[in-house]
């Protein structure tokens, strides 16, 4: 019995040594004082790799300008950078945008006519506005913009250089005119606080440019370098012409012609113009234009910036504002029949009610005064020595109406157009 108890004591024994074999305890181990590190732990200057500005979405209306955003104007006199003296809304906030002062219209800001962009205006003489931009930390940032040029100014290059003179980028912009186009997506090495200046100056006379810019920290994604294809259309230019006896562009200001030249504050009474001057407006020695005008400096002539294919004939307000129009004049030579006809223009894209035409007090056409020519003919019998009078109209402020008018016998009107670049002479 004895050897039977001490048999079943050994099995168990065996048993029990076999599934401690087959089954280890666990192992655990002390934590330790250190984290683990992930994706999410900031980075040591506060600012992730990645991360973006938008000049647009970033504009500051408040005053404090304490964002990366900062607005300087350039003054030329000394070539400083200054901050911008506020911020002001305009022309029935139509402007909203940071000013050197009051009366200063070198702004840089929003205009309501082109949603989406920063509007950065340049005297062309001695003042410009400038964008400006503050690192918030070392590092490497790219330098991308959305730009146009949608007034068909003349500006210089887009031009962004740091606050020690050096270039970062150059870029011609001109073409972006009915399209926006992108500047080249540019490196930067920038320490913190240090400063970016972005603006674009003019060539001649005033500009204003419109930017989108984006600056991108550290960037996580090749595809800031990526620009976008942007198809420029073919710009078409139309030439104003006709088959006429007379042509009050060819002939203007010819001694003893058929053409004179007014003013009319009603549109039924129209006197003379006294005076006439060929001002050069740049200071460079050439005059810029060739005009009649009345005693309060409302002029026709030509405006050489548009050339010579319109005669351009000035309005300083409405009539219902005591505005007064410079008007042209066609005086028949001889009694007759005549057809007097052409194309009106608004070139400036300006708030215009149309062109009047005008025989003994009453008027015989009213003409469309639009951002593409608009074309007329208009037949009268005249009296040797009657006169047509010819004038735009506001519905508000200033308005520069372009005239390309022929009369004779018969008027046939053969403008067309052509591609800029191969027009006719």
């Amino acid at each position: 019995m004895k050897k039977l108890v001490m048999l079943l004591m050994v099995l168990v024994m065996v048993a029990s040594a076999s599934a401690c074999a087959s089954n280890p305890p666990e192992v655990t181990t002390a934590p330790t004082d250190t984290p683990a590190t992930t994706e999410s732990t900031p980075p040591e200057n506060g600012i992730a790799p990645g991360t973006s500005w938008n000049s647009v979405e970033g504009y500051d209306y408040e005053g404090a300008q304490d964002s990366v955003w900062k607005y300087f104007f350039f003054d030329a006199n000394d070539s400083s950078y200054n901050p911008m003296g506020g911020y002001e809304e305009r022309e029935d906030g139509n402007l909203c945008a940071w000013y050197p002062w009051e009366g200063s219209w070198v702004g840089i800001g929003f205009n309501k006519d082109m949603e989406g962009f920063l509007e950065m205006n340049d005297d062309g003489e001695s003042m410009r506005a400038v964008l400006g931009f503050v690192a918030p930390a070392d590092g490497n940032y790219v330098f991308t913009a959305k730009v146009q040029n949608p007034w068909e100014q003349v500006p210089d290059l887009f031009t962004v250089v740091k606050e020690d003179g050096t270039v970062v980028l150059e870029e011609d912009i001109s073409q972006y005119t009915s399209v926006y186009g992108y500047v080249t997506p540019t490196d930067v090495s920038l320490k913190k606080g240090e400063l970016l200046y972005i603006f674009c100056a003019s060539k001649e006379g005033w500009a204003s440019i419109y930017s989108n810019v984006t600056i991108h920290y550290e960037p996580t994604d090749s595809s800031v370098y990526e620009v976008p294809e942007v198809e420029i259309p073919v710009k078409k230019v139309f030439k104003p012409s006709a088959n006429a006896q007379y042509s009050a562009s060819a002939e203007f200001n010819q001694e003893g012609g058929v053409w004179t030249y007014a003013s009319t504050k009603d549109g039924v009474n129209f006197t003379p113009a006294s005076y006439y001057d060929e001002p050069d407006w740049t200071g460079e020695g050439t005059p810029s234009a060739a005009q009649w005008f009345s005693e309060n400096g409302t002029g026709i002539g030509y405006n050489y910036e548009a050339g010579k294919d319109y005669l351009e004939a000035n309005v300083t307000e409405a009539f219902a504002n005591e505005g007064e129009a410079a008007a042209l004049g066609f005086v028949a030579p001889a009694d007759g029949k005549y057809t007097i006809g052409g194309y009106t223009l608004d070139m400036w894209g300006q708030d215009c009610a149309g062109v009047k035409v005008v025989y003994n007090g009453e008027v015989i056409a009213t003409v469309d005064l639009l951002g593409e020519p608009t074309e007329f003919t208009v037949t009268v019998d005249m009296k040797a020595g009657e006169t047509v009078y010819i004038y735009g109209e506001s519905n508000s402020g200033w308005v520069s109406a372009y005239l390309a008018v022929w009369a004779g016998e018969t008027v046939e009107l053969t403008g067309q157009w052509y591609e800029e670049g191969s027009e006719p002479a």
